[in-house]
């Protein structure tokens, strides 16, 4: 079958084995498979006592997978994501883009926080665009496991002195680190770059009485980063204007909770960016 959507088709059986070794798969897990493509890694996960419910947007592997899987344990829906069966299928094909249908899924579905995994081979042109689906779901998977080009889980996984918008924008609600890295001739077609297999752990829920609220901080991240070569308190002081904050104040601020205002944002951890976000925030001048 020709390659479509711009995916890679990852062929190595033991890279294909040590993804889903990484899940940690435990009897009864329900497993979300993003862009199933052949069925290589479903093949794979079948191995496991789990139930599997594959998203794919392309209707002709959709088509090819039912047909692949026909003698499974499973159920082959288009575009239906309500009204679940009392006793989950081994494997559940669903045609639909995950991006438009995720959100509605999980919540169709009835998963509460870390009651299911989200496993798969992910698209370059989809990596960033999911993970801003992911970090705004409310009932968040326990862990992600996916193939990323690998320049971006390096990005990911970045701490100071290299922090980015991507890595404060995941580790505000997940820990990622990288299980390994995948050689570009592991695929089929070849990408022009090597990839890595990341694993995202969700961290625990807070409670919405003690939770920074997710938009001002993703709103401060932005504005944190959009110019990486300033410094945090010029990249500040326009957002600081807009909430009734003196640069004078703002100065003093940073410097009471630690932080130097003439260091750049890629200095900052997760925990640094939250105390930002209070004073911006929570701390109106008078």
């Amino acid at each position: 079958m020709r390659q479509k959507l711009g995916q890679h088709f990852l062929r190595n059986k033991k890279t294909l084995d040590s993804i889903a070794r990484t899940a940690n798969f435990q009897e009864g897990d329900v497993v979300i498979e993003i862009g199933s493509g052949h069925g290589e890694l479903t093949v794979k996960l079948l191995h496991y006592p789990i139930s599997i419910i594959a998203i794919e947007k392309d209707p002709t592997f959709v088509e090819y997978l039912s047909e692949k899987f026909q003698n499974t344990n499973s159920k082959f829906q288009i575009n239906s994501i309500r009204q679940p069966a009392n006793q989950l299928p081994k494997l559940e094909i669903i045609e639909g883009d995950v991006r438009k249908i995720l959100p509605e899924f999980v919540k169709e579905r009835g998963f509460e926080s870390g009651a299911y995994k989200l496993i798969g081979n992910i698209p370059y042109y989809l990596t960033a665009y999911l993970f801003r689906i992911i970090g705004s779901l409310y009932k968040k998977p326990s862990v992600c496991i996916f193939t990323l080009q690998k320049e971006v889980a390096l990005r990911i996984t970045a701490n100071p002195p290299n922090m980015n918008l991507l890595a404060s924008s995941i580790q505000y609600w997940g820990v990622p680190e990288i299980v390994g890295f995948i050689p570009k001739k592991s695929f089929s077609p070849p990408p022009k770059v090597d990839s890595a297999i990341i694993k995202i752990t969700t961290l625990p829920v807070i409670p919405d009485k003690n939770k920074i609220k997710e938009t001002q901080y993703y709103t401060l991240t932005k504005t944190l980063f959009a110019h990486p070569r300033r410094t945090i308190f010029n990249n500040l002081r326009d957002l600081a204007e807009t909430e009734n904050i003196k640069k004078e104040t703002l100065m003093e601020r940073l410097s009471d909770v630690g932080i130097n205002p003439a260091n750049r944002p890629q200095d900052l951890n997760v925990k640094a960016i939250k105390k930002i976000c209070g004073i911006v925030y929570n701390e109106v001048d008078e």
